[in-house]
């Protein structure tokens, strides 16, 4: 409880999110969030933080995980750094497998704050943050402001 950031790393989304269960850190996680504690990750260490996410956790496959909750929605890095992440997602929001959020191509950072989306930013000159999600039986992406830090 006296971290002023924890930062998690990527890796195995369905792994590290059971063991964290089973040992009950996604409590102190939570606490230590709600203490003040700034939570950052990258790819997994991303996902970690909401609802959902879109991961391919399971060799050979695209599948819904279930996260901390500590952010509403789902989340999906790699979105341009994986050749089929993109198309993945849509289809899993398609068949309503996976709740609406965020997308992140790769070297995009995304920083909420009482689980609102306040900035982005990229150290990439056309990398963005996405709201993805589905209207009226359509996937839809929306580019959201993503701030490049080059310029």
């Amino acid at each position: 409880m006296e971290q002023d950031v924890i930062y998690v790393g990527g890796g195995n989304r369905k792994s590290m999110i059971a063991l964290w269960r089973e040992w009950g850190l996604n409590d102190f996680l939570r606490k230590a969030y709600e203490n003040g504690t700034v939570l950052a990750g990258i790819s997994a260490g991303a996902n970690c933080w909401f609802e959902q996410c879109s991961t391919d956790s399971i060799p050979g496959k695209f599948s819904v995980l279930s996260c901390l909750g500590i952010i509403r929605g789902s989340f999906c890095p790699d979105y341009d750094g994986e050749v089929k992440r993109r198309q993945s997602l849509h289809k899993l929001l398609s068949e309503n497998e996976i709740i609406s959020g965020y997308a992140a191509d790769d070297g995009v950072a995304a920083h909420f704050i009482n689980g609102e989306l306040v900035y982005a930013v990229s150290s990439r000159p056309h990398a963005k943050v996405y709201q993805v999600g589905k209207v009226d039986g359509k996937v839809i992406e929306e580019d959201l402001e993503t701030y490049y830090l080059g310029e």
